[in-house]
């Protein structure tokens, strides 16, 4: 068939979306929730994540076809022609990805896709059923408002605090709802990279957002389908996926205190293969003496259509960091930090028809750490092996279940101390949709660690969404756990710190119960959630013998509200706050790092087709650091960042900002300032 037909037939598939859009707004009887779940969006869908797998778009189409829940024919006709040409230019599954027209660009407008989020059931998902608070990135966004790092990108979300012990390239922590920083789980192209006792503070500090095409931040104690370590929440980073014709981007900046870098993409593929490789470098001086910083991040993607039914693929990640460590303001320790993270999956998935799909990953996961000083030398080693099965079974139009298995083996060592902890697991959910408009999740997981024992836990979930006012009500609840460390149970001895034997694994109990409302046709979304995490046998340290030791009970509460969306045709907008109360309650004291309130606001107006300017805020409000049993308050503050872009012409874009506008002098970690007032100029191409 020509690409005319092509068009016209994607034509009729846009109006059909447009009119029912216009009597969910005129009759408020057709929503989103009305459109069937396996129905028109979840072909759309599948053609943008796998627009080279034409043969299982015929399966979905000759089921749903049968299926009581008919669509008209001409829009199943349209999906399904729609699915050779898809990959001319369409990204996996990414937020705000659009279906192009066949006919020459220009000529078309395209059909929009709606996003999907992949964290909260491990397998896509519309967020308008998802039960858990989650926030899917738009990385798009993120090169709008030119916020170019990993760090930067999920502080400002509501619920989080990123915190950065130094200046540009420093190790950066997170704090999800007043867990502490190692409750924080990264998966990275699906496999869990840190732990209790191998740390993500160095990767994070040098992650840019280069060869990346999905973030997403799931909050909560999430356990039941990560395991150990996600007891704050998850962030699932994915590598881009290479799709369509060949496409490139290079891009190179320099700005204050001796900053200079660039990067490189290029992605594409063809009906079976999609290939994708990004590779940048970034230096930075900074204000105070030896304080210089060196970082390298590459990535690659391969994905093989092998038969109709049956993908292989694998992906690749490597960050060499070098960071100068002048040390605490008040304790000056020089030194210098080399770190390196490599990663590496294999993955095959095979899909014998639209309803199930089973996929097999190996994952590898290398981690070195090394701090020289002029008094002594301190270094870490990691490695983690990965083996992990999950099926996924839609078994009718209301029910899927995820189901899956994994083993892996950590081995470490630190300063000279050796150990070795193996561990399985086995994880089931079931999503279920009873009646329109609800979804129910259910999931259990059982994890057996060889060191100390089992850890069981559970996860409820409900969402509803109002057909009149396009609301979502939403709750959810369940307990996670972290395992403890090879350094907190056997000691290490270079750090005068003994052995635990009895240390018990941290657990939590969490819920929490929000409200998603989309406003003027959905181009607004606002959001508040009200969570509470209750803490037991939270590790900390004996400060007479340095041992770990576990506290009692903690607890934090408190407030995320968010506004997000297009004001108009020309102006974007982000706002966030979160509340939060996050104590000791053994001692009644507050918890480090915990701020009471946190304020993120951003946005940006385009004055017309070539000019760009936007700037934000942050402010961080009542705040504590240093001894945790002896907590001092940190000064507020607030910083203010400005941007502009132009657009010199189709390939290429110039863009500046300015960041800590008003100079603030502040410190996010206690004794170590972050950088005054900063400027930038970077430079991009792209084809």
């Amino acid at each position: 068939m020509s690409h005319a037909s092509v068009a016209k037939l994607l034509r009729a598939a846009e109006c059909e979306i447009f009119i029912a859009k216009m009597k969910r707004e005129s009759t408020a009887v057709a929503t989103r929730a009305s459109v069937p779940f396996c129905g028109l969006r979840r072909v759309l869908r599948f053609v943008c994540s796998h627009p080279d797998q034409t043969t299982e778009m015929n399966y979905i189409l000759r089921r749903r076809a049968t299926s009581s829940r008919r669509l008209p024919p001409f829009i199943l006709a349209a999906a399904a022609l729609a699915a050779p040409v898809a990959g001319l230019r369409l990204g996996a599954a990414q937020a705000g990805a659009s279906l192009p027209s066949a006919s020459p660009v220009g000529t078309e407008r395209p059909l929009l896709l709606e996003p999907v989020v992949v964290s909260a059931t491990r397998t896509p998902q519309d967020p308008g059923y998802a039960s858990s608070a989650i926030t899917l990135l738009s990385l798009e966004e993120l090169q709008r408002i030119q916020i170019t790092d990993l760090s930067g990108a999920i502080a400002r979300e509501p619920g989080v605090n990123v915190v950065n012990s130094g200046a540009t390239g420093a190790e950066s922590s997170v704090f999800i709802r007043g867990a502490n920083s190692d409750h924080t789980l990264f998966v990275v192209d699906g496999v869990p990279m840190n732990s209790r006792g191998a740390r993500y503070t160095s990767f994070l500090g040098g992650a840019d957002l280069a060869g990346i095409d999905r973030v997403e931040l799931l909050r909560g104690s999430q356990s039941t389908l990560y395991g150990s370590s996600a007891i704050g929440g998850v962030i699932l980073v994915d590598t881009a996926r290479g799709c369509g014709p060949a496409q490139s981007a290079l891009s190179a900046m320099g700005g204050s205190y001796g900053t200079y870098g660039g990067s490189g993409t290029l992605s594409g593929g063809t009906q079976r293969l999609g290939v994708s490789a990004s590779l940048s470098h970034e230096h930075a001086d900074n204000n105070r003496p030896d304080n210089a910083y060196n970082a390298t991040n590459g990535a690659a993607r391969l994905d093989l259509v092998v038969t109709p039914v049956f993908t292989v693929g694998g992906t690749f990640r490597d960050q060499k960091r070098n960071y100068q460590e002048p040390g605490s303001i008040t304790f000056p320790l020089p030194g210098d930090v080399g770190s390196e993270n490599r990663l590496g999956t294999v993955y095959s998935e095979w899909r014998p028809d639209a309803d199930f799909r089973s996929r097999l990953t190996v994952g590898l996961h290398q981690r070195d750490y090394t701090f020289y000083s002029s008094s002594f030398t301190d270094s870490v080693m990691g490695e983690r092996r990965l083996l992990e099965w999950q099926n996924v079974w839609e078994t009718n139009d209301w029910l899927e279940l995820v189901g899956g298995l994994s083993a892996s083996r950590e081995h470490g060592a630190w300063s000279g101390t050796n150990y070795t902890e193996n561990q399985s697991a086995g994880y089931f959910l079931a999503t279920a949709r009873p009646v329109q408009n609800v979804s129910l999740t259910v999931g259990l997981r059982s994890d057996h660690f060889e060191s100390y024992g089992d850890e069981t836990t559970g996860r409820l979930g409900l969402a509803w969404r109002l057909s009149s006012s396009d609301t979502k009500l939403r709750a959810s609840c369940g307990n996670g756990f972290q395992a403890p460390g090879a350094d907190d149970r056997y000691g290490v001895p270079a750090y005068f710190q003994p052995a635990s034997p009895g240390i018990a694994p941290e657990r939590s109990r969490s819920w929490d119960a929000g409200v998603d409302q989309g406003f003027l046709g959905d181009r607004i979304t606002a959001s508040a959630t009200y969570f509470q995490t209750h803490f037991d046998n939270l590790f900390s340290y004996d400060l007479d013998t340095f041992a770990t030791i576990n506290i009692p009970d903690a607890f934090a509460n408190g407030v995320e509200l968010s506004l997000a969306g297009r004001l108009s045709d020309t102006v974007t907008l982000h706002v966030g706050y979160t509340r939060l109360e996050a104590e000791n309650e053994a001692n009644k004291l507050r918890l480090i790092r915990r701020p009471r309130h946190t304020v993120t606001l951003d946005g940006d107006w385009r004055a017309d087709s070539a000019w760009t300017f936007g700037g934000g805020v942050r402010a961080v409000i009542d705040r504590v650091d240093g001894n945790p049993y002896a907590p001092a308050r940190l000064e507020d503050y607030t910083t203010v960042r400005l941007f502009a872009a132009w657009q010199v012409c189709k390939d290429l874009v110039l863009r500046f900002r300015l960041e800590n506008a008003l100079d603030e002098k502040y410190q996010e970690t206690q004794g170590y300032p972050a950088l005054p007032r900063a400027a930038y100029l970077s430079a991009e191409w792209r084809r």
